[in-house]
């Protein structure tokens, strides 16, 4: 597979596109999945840390050139770069410094099995959106439900889906257009 045949989702919020790889591949040893940035400025890794997930992280910048920051320090990372974050509780973002950087992201648990994560199932879930496809977004997320019971969020996105679709569906009633425009 490569990166250029896969389709980017745009991450709202977050301002920066994803590319899975975990799902279509059919990884489940590992999590892994490839994030980009058309213009530099854009996140290539979001702000985050791992504290709730506890787990390690590597990235490699794959195409490109980023600049990330860990717990505050700046780090140059031209393409061919591989950065290891041990500590979950890091926190770390980075940026892409020219266009079209690519950065590869691979993580888990250190010496447990891997379990897919449900924010993995809300990124995703952000393909339904701009084509206002509410019925392919809850059938989706409830998808994740079953994958993830326990999970509270998970269990309120497909409702938040559902009054996403009630109320394009009284947008179009009232002859509005289906989504409002982003401001």
């Amino acid at each position: 597979m490569r990166l250029s045949e896969i389709e980017p989702i745009a991450i709202s919020g977050a301002g920066l596109s994803s590319l899975p790889l975990r799902r279509p591949l059919g990884v489940e040893a590992f999590g892994i999945n490839a994030y980009s940035s058309v213009a530099a400025g854009g996140h290539v890794v979001e702000d985050h840390t791992e504290a709730s997930l506890l787990h390690e992280e590597v990235y490699a910048v794959l195409a490109g050139h980023a600049t990330f920051t860990l717990d505050g320090e700046t780090l140059d990372a031209p393409s061919g770069t591989v950065v290891f974050i041990r500590d979950p509780d890091m926190k770390c973002s980075a940026v892409a410094a020219e266009a079209g950087t690519s950065v590869l992201a691979i993580g888990g648990k250190a010496g447990e099995a891997h379990t897919s994560s449900p924010w993995e199932w809300f990124f995703y879930a952000e393909r339904f959106g701009p084509t206002a496809d509410w019925d392919g977004a809850i059938t989706h997320l409830q998808a994740g439900v079953e994958r993830h019971p326990s999970n509270a969020s998970m269990m309120y996105s497909p409702a938040t889906s559902s009054g996403r679709q009630k109320t394009t569906t009284s947008r179009r009633s009232a002859g509005c257009p289906a989504t409002r425009p982003r401001s």
